[in-house]
């Protein structure tokens, strides 16, 4: 089946991309975003990019972004795709203006060669809605495939592999896909 196939990409390559036509009314989040974009009072400074903001804490308890979760169908696909009921503990929408510096690559989660999982317990899963075009010239992530498998238990061999870009990918997505 089309679920299984996916959990096993997702497994393979540790990143999965959702087209924006399997989300019902990804048109009615991308309008809601737009319009919170467009209000700079929504958003506070992140410590840790210069340039990239996030929204303001009163912001991001609106109930649009998990009701959203669960009224386009997405919770159920993630669950599908990802063989977990996930346990939804924060959300962020972030806002690059001009330039900002790179978040260093890092791991959150992954997959010990003993079938152990190195990281959060459950396995942390980010989940990306993009409101706009991203790819190789404005892209905010790469992905380093596979390499959420590969344990040298070394953030030294980690930073390496960042380094050398070794199965790096841009992620190329249209505005309203998901990865």
């Amino acid at each position: 089946s089309q679920s299984v196939h996916r959990r096993i990409r997702l497994y393979r390559d540790g990143f999965l991309l959702i087209k924006r036509q399997e989300i019902n009314d990804i048109q009615k989040f991308i309008n809601f975003i737009k319009k919170i974009n467009n209000n700079s009072e929504n958003f506070e400074l992140q410590n840790k990019q210069k340039g990239c903001f996030t929204l303001k804490k009163n912001q991001s308890k609106n109930p649009f972004f998990v009701d959203f979760l669960f009224s386009s169908g997405l919770i159920h696909k993630i669950i599908a795709y990802t063989g977990i009921i996930p346990y939804l503990s924060n959300y962020k929408h972030y806002l690059n203006k001009g330039s900002s510096e790179e978040l260093g690559w890092h791991r959150d989660t992954y997959s010990h060669k003993s079938s152990a999982v190195i990281g959060t317990i459950p396995p942390q899963y980010k989940l990306a809605i993009y409101s706009s075009l991203a790819d190789k010239n404005n892209a905010c992530m790469q992905i380093l495939s596979g390499t959420h498998k590969i344990d040298f238990n070394s953030k030294y061999v980690d930073k390496l592999l960042a380094l050398i870009r070794w199965r790096r990918a841009f992620v190329n997505v249209e505005e309203g896909e998901i990865g």
